[in-house]
């Protein structure tokens, strides 16, 4: 890929992650800068900086404490499932297995 295209990409993946932030009452700014730059936060930091409502140590902790937020309120049309409720975990999980993952069609 080009540097121009390189510029786009970056450009477009850019305004998208600004927009989403905004939409769900994140913090753009660092949203911004972590597609431009390729930076990253420790889980203590995103909750600092509101990048994250929650970190908790477990998912039933997790669905327990956004059960009881205000965000679980309302916030779309679909069913989201909340504490006590049974989860099925589907897939396997990003990076069980890098091996059998292409990147590319042209990788080898």
């Amino acid at each position: 890929m080009d540097e121009t295209m390189k510029a786009k990409v970056t450009n477009d993946a850019a305004a998208y992650i600004v927009a989403l932030a905004k939409n769900h009452g994140r913090n753009a700014e660092w949203a911004e800068e972590a597609v431009r730059k390729s930076v990253s936060l420790t889980a203590e930091q995103a909750l600092a900086m509101n990048v994250v409502d929650f970190v908790e140590p477990d998912l039933p902790t997790l669905l327990t404490a956004w059960t009881a937020s205000s965000r679980a309120e309302g916030s779309g049309p679909a069913h989201r499932r909340g504490a006590g409720e049974e989860v099925e975990m589907a897939g396997s999980p990003l990076f069980s297995t890098p091996s059998r993952t292409r990147i590319s069609p042209t990788s080898s």
